[in-house]
């Protein structure tokens, strides 16, 4: 069994900023730790904890017919007036920070941290003074444990600005458009409190503040501290009226019952979850480097999606603590982020915490309807592209913020959910429902010229960013991937879920689609007319090769697409590339079955665009001459893609292929993988030593065929029957039967 027990997150001296903190998480409250022995700080998080009281889409004009008018006109001042400035220009709805708590541990010594990845433990050393804390897996309760009882504990709440702050210290508290202060939200002052609580456990300190943000909403951030024998013991918590009206007493239940437990029980029942966690899957790679930013990429998936809980947005479960607002306001963001945030769950064999995401938009299904028939005008289905927690629209350049096609990659992804599980019902029922309310959207908003369907206008993000060549000429080839890619879905599916005259109605309105535009020297286009001139931070025009996959590398009319347009890249160069193009470009890779060039590229994504601890911050911040940009805003949509760009390394499997090892480089001669899952619910494994196969099994959530391609050298025995000889061979899966292939 391989396991994730040699690889820990550590410092060797004090961290200095927040964004490279020790990352703690259960899904719902998440912490950061760092700064120094006498001011160590945790600073808390939670996913629900919003100001969602100021609606940018109630201004009027903030509808679809009003911009595609705006558009055609050329009134591009109106626009950025009405969706952005007016939208995403102001400081709320926003993500808000909850709160912090801070060590004296009464010395003044270098910091030393661990993260045991495998108990998703930290322990930190200064001195004589030890310090571990865990966020408990299965309580909303955060454990911190100091062998002192003599540590100081101090709970401050964010520094928001006040109620009475004149005009002009709000307009020299603003902030560049990435970021706010957080003085620019105005909210009564906090209440505050302390005490002295008894029970059972004995006699403890409480401290809390509860904050104000709305009429309607406030949250509570409670600590209590036990002090005993040679040690302490610090509880906490954040709730909010979410969790009921009272909220100061419901925190309290929580840490009465954790302080009661104790940290060794607590930590034994937490170290129970996570055991099961990392028995989904596992992998052993002869790039230490690549296996390491597997786990730690894992580590952080369940640390910030946790079925029954929101997803992750824009910097999951670690709010900055830096005075300002999240980058992007911590917002949910459906021109990328969360598409390739939730891009590896499946693969990796961790489908709860994907389903956090897939339920979420279920539950905002009603709130889509709404958005499309008051925003769209149609009866059809679609989230804002850069939306609050509720499904309200924020905002923002309106080409892509508003652009209906990007609801179409969340239906790819809930799509691919039912391939990874194989649940018939959830297709039935919620899956091919949702996507095919979806489609009637962008069907009603389609117009009919010369016998071919076209959107009123078209993008393709984020070329030309706010300008208004950004208004493309329709179909780009992003829009027009995308509703190839559902509308085949749809034509797929319509059987399985019960609706077979479906498939007829969606294959007349793919037959009324064009094409995707291809240069005459064979490169993916914009659209019809424009080229990708420069480097690009976006490479959407080449969705059909990932993550859609419409071109299949092994059809030779195909194939010429796919390297022509990786080569059109390469020559534009990574100028003005984040760090997610990268992992991004290591995806077409593994298409192009390139290991060598995967390899690589992912080296470099996750050595310079990404901190120690896993944290993607967009930028060239080490200054390597990889990219112009060299700020460093954290998110997390670039360590989910890289994840997702190692498993495609390691597996293929897609329309009835199953195909391990399909891009790794030749020199990595020993490779062992368990568990990862593929499409149709295949569990696959692999023993891979010495450049040869040794071990391969499949094991299906349901009766099916396969073909597969396995790498064996030589003669090998099977568990099972085979059709074939060679490298490809077909074999019937049999439900939760394991297929089984040793080398001779």
């Amino acid at each position: 069994m391989i396991h994730p027990s040699k690889h820990t997150i550590e410092y060797t001296e004090t961290i200095r900023s927040w964004d490279e903190g020790i990352p703690l998480g259960n899904g719902d409250i998440g912490a950061i730790i760092w700064s120094a022995s006498d001011r160590l700080r945790l600073s808390i998080d939670k996913g629900d904890i919003w100001d969602c009281s100021y609606r940018p889409q109630d201004q009027p004009d903030f509808t679809y017919r009003k911009l595609t008018e705006f558009a055609r006109t050329g009134k591009m001042g109106k626009i950025h007036q009405i969706y952005d400035k007016n939208g995403y220009g102001k400081p709320a709805p926003t993500k808000l920070p909850v709160g912090k708590i801070v060590l004296n541990l009464g010395v003044q010594e270098n910091v030393k941290s661990v993260l045991d990845l495998t108990t998703a433990q930290a322990e930190l050393n200064a001195g004589k003074a030890q310090v571990n804390a865990f966020i408990a897996a299965n309580e909303r309760v955060g454990y911190i444990r100091v062998n002192s009882p003599k540590v100081r504990v101090h709970l401050e709440n964010p520094e928001f600005g006040s109620q009475s702050d004149s005009f002009l210290r709000r307009l020299f508290t603003r902030k560049p458009r990435i970021t706010a202060s957080m003085k620019n939200l105005r909210y009564p002052a906090p209440e505050t409190g302390s005490r002295t609580v008894d029970g059972t456990y004995g006699q403890a300190e409480q401290h809390y503040f509860v904050q104000r943000v709305s009429e309607a909403f406030l949250y509570a951030t409670i600590v209590r501290i036990l002090r005993s024998g040679e040690e302490s013991l610090i509880v906490y918590t954040v709730v909010s009226t979410h969790d009921g009206e009272d909220v100061l007493k419901h925190g309290e239940r929580l840490l009465s019952g954790a302080l009661a437990k104790g940290y060794d029980t607590a930590l034994a029942e937490h170290k129970e979850w996570w055991a099961d966690y990392w028995a989904k899957s596992a992998i052993d790679l002869p790039d230490p480097l690549l296996e390491k930013s597997w786990y730690v990429g894992n580590y952080l998936l369940a640390s910030c999606s946790r079925k029954g809980f929101h997803p992750m947005p824009l910097q999951g479960l670690w709010t900055a603590d830096n005075g300002e607002l999240p980058p992007w306001k911590g917002d949910y963001h459906h021109d990328l982020n969360t598409q390739l945030c939730y891009q590896s769950y499946g693969k990796a064999n961790h489908l709860d915490e994907g389903a956090c995401f897939i339920d979420y938009l279920m539950k905002l299904a009603p709130q889509a309807e709404k958005f499309a028939r008051t925003y769209y005008g149609t009866d059809g289905l679609c989230l804002p592209a850069v939306m609050d927690i509720r499904g309200e629209a924020l905002g923002g350049w309106a080409m892509y913020s508003l652009s209906p096609t990007n609801q179409l990659w969340l239906c790819d992804i809930i799509f691919r959910h039912y391939e990874y599980t194989r649940d018939r019902d959830f297709l039935r029922e919620q899956a091919y429902p949702y996507v095919a309310k979806s489609m009637q959207n962008i069907i009603e908003l389609l117009e009919e010229r010369g016998g071919k369907y076209y959107l009123p206008w078209s993008s393709s993000p984020e070329i030309h960013d706010c300008d208004k060549e950004a208004f493309m000429r329709p179909n780009t080839n992003y829009d027009l991937s995308l509703m190839r890619a559902a509308l085949s879905g749809l034509i797929r599916y319509a059987e399985s879920a019960g609706r077979p005259e479906d498939a007829e109605k969606y294959q007349k309105i793919l037959n009324k689609l064009d094409p995707l535009a291809v240069s005459p020297d064979h490169v993916l286009m914009l659209d019809s007319k424009e080229r990708l001139a420069e480097s690009h931070r976006h490479h959407s025009h080449a969705m059909a090769i990932f993550p859609l996959r419409l071109l299949n590398y092994d059809w030779p009319e195909d194939r010429m697409i796919i390297d022509a347009t990786i080569a059109d890249l390469e020559k534009l160069g990574t100028r003005n590339w984040c760090g997610y193009s990268f992992a991004w470009m290591a995806q077409f890779y593994c298409v192009q079955r390139n290991g060598e060039k995967a390899a690589r590229i992912l080296n470099q994504f996750w050595r310079y665009f990404c901190l120690k601890n896993g944290f993607h911050v967009n930028g060239d911040y080490m200054n390597q001459g990889l990219s112009a940009l060299t700020y460093r805003p954290f998110t997390l949509e670039g360590t989910f893609c890289a994840l997702s760009a190692i498993q495609e390394m390691l597996l293929y499997c897609e329309n009835g292929v199953v195909e391990p090892l399909r891009a790794v480089p030749e020199s990595w001669r020993d490779i062992e993988f368990e568990n990862l899952r593929g499409m149709g619910g295949i569990l696959v494994s692999v023993k891979y030593h010495g450049g040869a196969m040794q071990y391969l099994s499949l094991q299906a959530a349901e009766d099916q065929e396969i073909e597969l391609v396995h790498h064996f050298q030589g003669s090998f025995r099977a568990s099972g029957p085979f059709d074939g000889k060679g490298s490809y061979i077909a074999v019937t899966l049999q439900r939760n039967q394991k297929f089984e292939i040793w080398a001779e």
